[in-house]
């Protein structure tokens, strides 16, 4: 029973961590696009002031990462764990039918 709370723990962990790593990968990529769009503006114009109408990508691009920080960090409850805890104590218990 060990060696299974111990596998999904490990694979929670690793499932967070690769989710970690996917987030700040996006989000550098977002930062080197946004960072290239603002220096080809100053290029074009000699200014940094940059009309967000017409970055409407970036803008949205920028709420999904906020979204995605957000259920990443903010709303990582421990549900999954107690509910994996609970499945495996019913298991445990009273046995599935196979």
């Amino acid at each position: 029973m060990e060696n299974i709370k111990e596998k999904v723990a490990f694979e929670i962990a690793s499932e967070r961590v690769k989710a970690i790593k996917k987030f700040y990968t996006s989000l550098a990529i977002f930062i080197v696009v946004s960072m290239a769009i603002v220096f080809w503006h100053f290029q074009k114009t000699g200014n940094f002031e940059v009309n967000l109408g017409r970055s409407f990508i970036i803008i949205v691009w920028a709420i999904i990462l906020a979204v995605r920080a957000i259920k990443l960090f903010l709303l990582n409850s421990d549900w999954e764990k107690d509910m994996l805890n609970k499945e495996l104590k019913k298991d445990q218990n009273n046995g599935y039918q196979r």
